[in-house]
């Protein structure tokens, strides 16, 4: 079939023309085939003038045995690969109850397939996320109502379909409120390194009690502890109890803690404590506990005041009253003072008596 029957062709003047040779039936399997054809053009004005040329038609069936084969080893690959692909995730998942009181704990199973891991999410918090199968996890809910733990299996960059378990979690009627009806604290000021005696009482409801900041758990069964303070300064303690609901109730008392020496002066004296005008020979004496250095002023030894820091005496010669300072310090070196004193008095002179008349003035001066 030509695309033109005639063409018109000037002087010198060369045209394309499209032409279709097929063959006139196709088996549907046999060999390739090639068929010769000659094409012929002659001019209307000159029949004698005329061209031909010569060319051949591969005839290509619909299945060659090469091809059959070629498809049939595409179809024995695409069958070994369907039986070899990656298969689906899948996920069984069970809850151990289908209902519980608030505070009761949940178990949560699980099995996997063509899986490399699991995650579990219960109550709106991650449950479990890991490799295990079959596994399971236990969950309390904080909350009452209808609970929903979903589960997902995850394969590289698929996953399964999300698989649902519900549970019904009651809520019991609310406990009575906590209540403290004592919480003292004896003395409220004490020494560092001393201790505070905590009285405490609560009603029923109370369920525990904590002594903050120190963090320290109260027996319930007993109302009274003893806390050493170990810090100088204010401080304030609380407690607080709470009931089996988490309701929580709070008191607080506050300490004074002050830093002062463990030395005690059992005596410090001076002996005779008054002397008569121009003076004479005193004995100071001494008794300390817990101290390491002792110093005395005014002291006979002029080298150095320092004295026996556990007990002993001096005498000394005074002329005029006199105070003596006794410093004692621990092994803190925290300090305490004492102090006693001689009073040297004067004899009193008697003023002259009148000699002169009755009748005279009295000159005695004054």
């Amino acid at each position: 079939d030509f695309e033109h029957d005639q063409v018109t062709l000037g002087p010198g003047q060369q045209k394309e023309m499209a032409v279709t040779v097929q063959p006139a039936t196709t088996p549907f399997f046999s060999v390739t085939r090639l068929h010769g054809f000659s094409l012929t053009a002659r001019s209307t004005d000159s029949s004698p003038v005329a061209a031909a040329a010569q060319a051949q038609l591969e005839e290509r069936p619909l299945f060659t045995p090469a091809t059959l084969v070629f498809y049939f080893v595409v179809a024995a690959i695409a069958l070994a690969l369907y039986w070899v692909r990656p298969q689906s995730p899948t996920l069984e998942m069970f809850v151990s109850t289908n209902e519980v009181t608030l505070g009761q704990p949940v178990t949560v199973s699980w099995r996997m397939d063509h899986a490399d891991r699991v995650k579990i999410t219960a109550g709106g918090r991650t449950l479990y996320e890991g490799v295990q199968t079959p596994g399971s996890a236990t969950f309390t809910s904080k909350a009452g109502g209808q609970i929903d733990v979903t589960g997902v299996a995850i394969a590289k960059d698929r996953s399964s379909e999300p698989v649902h378990a519900l549970f019904t979690v009651n809520v019991p009627p609310p406990a009575p409120l906590p209540q403290i009806s004592e919480f003292t604290a004896t003395p409220t000021s004490v020494r560092v390194g001393d201790s505070v005696i905590f009285s405490y009482k609560f009603n029923d409801a109370v369920t525990n009690a904590v002594l903050e900041p120190l963090n320290q758990q109260l027996n319930l069964n007993a109302d009274k502890i003893q806390i050493p303070v170990t810090q100088e300064g204010d401080k304030e303690f609380t407690l607080i109890a709470t009931n089996k609901d988490g309701k929580a109730v709070k008191k607080t008392v506050k300490i004074h803690a002050r830093r002062q020496s463990e030395v005690n002066i059992i005596a410090f004296t001076v002996t005779p404590k008054v002397l008569t005008d121009p003076g004479g020979l005193v004995t100071v004496s001494w008794q300390l506990t817990n101290a390491v250095h002792a110093e005395i002023e005014p002291n006979p030894d002029l080298d150095t005041p320092e004295v026996d820091a556990a007990k002993g005496s001096f005498q000394m010669y005074v002329t005029k009253s006199t105070t003596f300072t006794l410093t004692a310090k621990d092994k803190n070196n925290l300090a305490v003072p004492a102090s006693t004193r001689v009073e040297v008095q004067k004899i009193a002179i008697p003023p002259p008596s009148n000699t002169t008349g009755a009748s005279g003035p009295d000159t005695t001066p004054p």
